[in-house]
């Protein structure tokens, strides 16, 4: 955790996520959305955190994505967890964003 610092954990991920997004890293770039679904269902966000991980979702199923597979499961324990009614209307819109779509709405979350 980032304990007094999340301005800066903020930005770190927003420059991580706008480089990765620049070369077109897809396994990296789901990576990075899955931490910003934990970090908006951690705070509360419950529908943005929903869908980030629905684009992350419609973005697998798209093509295979090598090491992803194995990192992804961690990450679907934190996120279905709980599931509220807000996260699952989130994940339902999620699952209609492009890759763009969905990094430009995380982006938009990390300001």
């Amino acid at each position: 955790r980032t304990v007094g610092r999340a301005n800066d954990a903020r930005r770190w991920q927003r420059e991580s996520l706008e480089l990765l997004h620049q070369i077109g890293d897809r396994q990296n770039i789901l990576e990075s959305l899955a931490e910003v679904a934990c970090d908006a269902l951690d705070s509360g966000r419950l529908k943005e955190a929903g869908l980030l991980w629905g684009a992350v979702e419609s973005e697998e199923a798209r093509a295979p994505l090598g090491w992803w597979a194995e990192e992804r499961t961690g990450f679907e324990e934190t996120l279905l967890a709980s599931p509220t009614p807000s996260f699952e209307r989130g994940r339902a819109g999620g699952r209609g964003l492009t890759l763009d779509e969905a990094v430009r709405y995380a982006l938009d979350t990390l300001t």
